[in-house]
């Protein structure tokens, strides 16, 4: 499929740098065809004669009629076997387009939402790598073992206070891209 800039004047390479913005599936205008009438179905026959009415000479050769286009002083001939026309029914005028795409750059909102949820999903990673932590706490407190607790608080210390701005980014950078999505 072709590619094409935003107001589909110039078509681009296809191993030019998309990254910076979207490919979006339009249509780019061919040509307009005109109406077509239908067509009557005719005989091999029927064709003949109405060549022969037109001036044309016609000539039978084992049943089949010829027209004959050329004649040559030694008497020879150049002629073309005439066929039946099949019925064609008629068809309206339409307009023939090509499936492209378009390329557009991101806009400065969208390269920012973008950014937005890529920071999420590593936040969101980075809380999932780490949620081992907080279930090791929520068992020891389960059990009421208080010191346990306090021991896995001291231990994993830094972890936890990364989740902490972890969690704080991800709701932060979400109510960005639902401002920017608006």
């Amino acid at each position: 499929m072709r590619i094409f800039n935003a107001d589909k004047t110039q078509e681009l390479a296809k191993n030019s740098e998309f990254s910076g913005g979207k490919l979006v599936k339009d249509k780019l205008f061919v040509a307009h065809h005109a109406e077509v009438p239908a067509v009557a179905a005719k005989t091999a026959a029927e064709v003949a004669a109405e060549l022969v009415r037109q001036g044309k000479t016609v000539e039978e050769y084992g049943g089949v009629p010829y027209e004959i286009v050329q004649v040559y002083p030694n008497g020879g001939k150049d002629a073309k076997e005439v066929s039946a026309v099949p019925a064609a029914p008629a068809k309206a005028a339409w307009d023939e387009y090509e499936d492209i795409l378009v390329y557009t750059p991101y806009t400065e909102a969208e390269l920012a939402a973008l950014a937005a949820k890529n920071a999420i999903a590593d936040a969101k990673a980075y809380l999932n790598k780490t949620d081992y932590i907080v279930l090791k706490i929520a068992e020891a407190t389960a059990e009421g073992d208080a010191e346990g607790v306090a021991a896995l608080q001291e231990e994993y210390a830094e972890q936890l206070a990364k989740r902490k701005e972890a969690r704080a980014a991800v709701n932060e950078m979400e109510a960005t891209v639902r401002e920017a999505s608006a």
